[in-house]
């Protein structure tokens, strides 16, 4: 039986929505069939479980989104430092601007044993070769470190992005901006692998003469001074 593309975009697209709203586990295929307004029967057409229909649809959802990521990171500056400000940058925005596939990639994907145990995310693989080539390139031109090991650094990177996109898509961060938490984010990161060559393209900190005071909501008390 000949499949309709148009459909099976429409039941990835009610399964974005369904997972989304009720969360993997407790999705049920009637569910999304309902959303997508076609027939039980019809989901099991093109997919063969629930499990199948989250990969299909992390895999056409999250790829674009990939492609869209490197295009910016792209456009922006070459240099090693300026490629992973591009990459942190341009993620959070990508999550930020579709919530839902956020939700997707943060929590839902872990609720599916197949996808966690079976599934060869090259989505994710993208984004690590992509970190891991500013890193070299870094280690190269000899502005970054080269005792820092990259596995570790990869999963520090994307395990603080997977945090701020969670933490925000839950409404638990106080940050309206994604990429405010991404520019702490990239300061840290290359404050931490800088060798101190060009120190002048790092992210400055103030001096202290220029460091802003801290600020209290409590009165100043001469007692407890």
């Amino acid at each position: 039986m000949s499949r309709n593309p148009e459909k099976r975009h429409l039941i990835i697209s009610a399964a974005q929505d369904v997972f989304s709203e009720l969360g993997f586990d407790r999705a049920r295929i009637s569910d999304i069939a309902r959303k997508a307004g076609v027939a039980d029967g019809t989901i099991y057409l093109y997919f063969k479980s629930k499990d199948e229909l989250l990969i299909s649809l992390f895999e056409e959802r999250v790829s674009p989104a990939m492609e869209a990521i490197e295009a910016h990171v792209a456009r922006g500056p070459q240099d090693p430092r300026g490629r992973v400000a591009s990459l942190i940058r341009a993620y959070l925005q990508a999550m930020q601007a579709d919530p839902s596939l956020g939700s997707i990639i943060t929590m839902q994907v872990r609720q599916s044993k197949r996808f966690v145990t079976d599934y060869d995310n090259r989505p994710l693989a993208r984004f690590f070769e992509a970190l891991r080539s500013m890193v070299d390139d870094g280690v190269q031109q000899g502005i970054f470190r080269s005792d820092i090991s990259i596995e570790t650094l990869r999963w520090m990177v994307f395990g603080s992005l997977d945090a701020f996109t969670l933490a925000w898509g839950l409404g638990r961060s106080s940050a309206t901006d994604l990429a405010e938490l991404g520019d702490q984010l990239t300061a840290l990161l290359l404050r931490g692998l800088s060798t101190g060559e060009n120190a002048t393209l790092m992210p400055q900190a103030l001096r202290p003469a220029e460091a802003e005071p801290m600020v209290t909501t409590q009165p100043f008390d001469p007692a407890l001074d």
